[in-house]
């Protein structure tokens, strides 16, 4: 009898867990962060057709401030892609780069090296973020960018040859050492 009612409460609870999981909070969330994705690329294309539209790119800030799942990662992606005017991107996804999220560093770290060579307002960030102690995806986007900054660079060598001795950067050593390349390389083309 023991035996019977332990299996119909395990029973129970499995049926229980799988209509959670299956109907439950993960649906939900999916389609709110569907929701606000499709939020975000409104305010994108908005500030694409009028860069000096202030209440797109307040909405924008607003997504990228917020905790909320996903929003904040979109919207930091979403400035990497805009030119807004009289806003530097740059420096504003600068700040995010010592965000306690990991996700959150690594979407403005991937954003500012779409950026360009606007980037270069964010070297002292960047070289920040090459010790970044829980996100090596964050070191390769910082070490990707300032390579792609050439000379202007230079300052960050000290720490790019620092994060080449890291034995955590081990799997991504190239990219540390293409990085330092380029940039010593442009230096002396300077000269």
């Amino acid at each position: 009898m023991k035996r019977n009612i332990a299996a119909v409460m395990t029973i129970g609870f499995v049926f229980i867990f799988s209509c959670v999981c299956l109907f439950g909070q993960y649906p939900i969330q999916r389609w709110y962060l569907e929701g606000k994705i499709a939020d975000i690329q409104q305010l994108e294309n908005k500030l694409i057709e009028d860069p000096s539209d202030v209440d797109a790119l307040t909405e924008l800030k607003e997504y990228a401030e917020s905790s909320q799942m996903g929003g904040s990662y979109s919207a930091l992606r979403t400035f990497g892609r805009i030119d807004a005017e009289n806003f530097n991107e740059v420096r504003y996804l600068a700040t995010f780069l010592q965000h306690e999220d990991h996700g959150t560093r690594r979407a403005a770290a991937l954003a500012i090296k779409e950026q360009g060579q606007a980037a270069v307002d964010a070297i002292p960030e960047l070289i920040t973020a090459l010790s970044d102690v829980e996100g090596a995806d964050v070191r390769v986007f910082a070490a990707q960018t300032l390579r792609n900054l050439g000379p202007k660079a230079v300052k960050a060598l000290p720490a790019l040859e620092s994060a080449l001795q890291d034995p955590s950067n081990e799997s991504f050593r190239s990219t540390f050492e293409t990085a330092i390349e380029k940039i010593k390389h442009a230096e002396r083309r300077c000269e």
